[in-house]
């Protein structure tokens, strides 16, 4: 897991800044990438959520990191353990993104940011984005996340997800 998700967030490595135009839902993993990204567009009418815990499993993709880092324990906390599902006004009103606007426009508008950030220096946004992020504890939580994904998948909670899953109805945790 761990080199699979090390791999999938190395946009927080690259020396430019990335935007995320997230024009559709983002749950889970992909709710993780946006927020890997520098900046981000979301859709007022599409749904974002980490629903990990809801599945029997611990946040993964880096999650219970950079949620931390970039919006502080009480959010965090408030998407990674409730798994609260909100539109793109919501998770703007919360400071999740950078702009929300009609999915028909997350394109142009993430179009306009680049073009903005263009006009900048390049070795200078470089050198801003190597500094704003620290590698090496997000390298450190995702050994974390993926060990203790590794124990969630041989659990009884995540067998009983696959149950559920397979049965249609919300499934029973124990703990165990």
């Amino acid at each position: 897991m761990f080199e699979f998700y090390n791999l999938f967030l190395s946009v927080r490595r690259l020396d430019i800044p990335v935007i995320c135009a997230a024009n559709g839902h983002a749950i889970g993993a992909g709710l993780s990438l946006t927020f890997a990204c520098d900046i981000r567009i979301f859709s007022n009418e599409a749904k974002y959520q980490f629903n990990f815990v809801k599945l029997g499993i611990h946040p993964g993709m880096g999650s219970s990191y950079i949620v931390k880092e970039l919006f502080g324990t009480h959010i965090a906390n408030r998407l990674l353990f409730l798994a609260e599902t909100l539109n793109g006004e919501e998770a703007f009103r919360l400071g999740l993104c950078n702009d929300s606007v009609p999915q028909k426009e997350v394109l142009g508008r993430a179009t306009e940011i680049a073009i903005a950030l263009s006009e900048s220096a390049p070795l200078a946004l470089g050198e801003l984005k190597k500094n704003t992020y620290d590698r090496e504890k997000l390298e450190a939580a995702l050994r974390k996340e993926a060990e203790s994904q590794a124990r969630n998948f041989i659990s009884a909670d995540f067998k009983e997800t696959i149950k559920a899953i397979e049965q249609k109805r919300k499934p029973v945790f124990k703990g165990l």
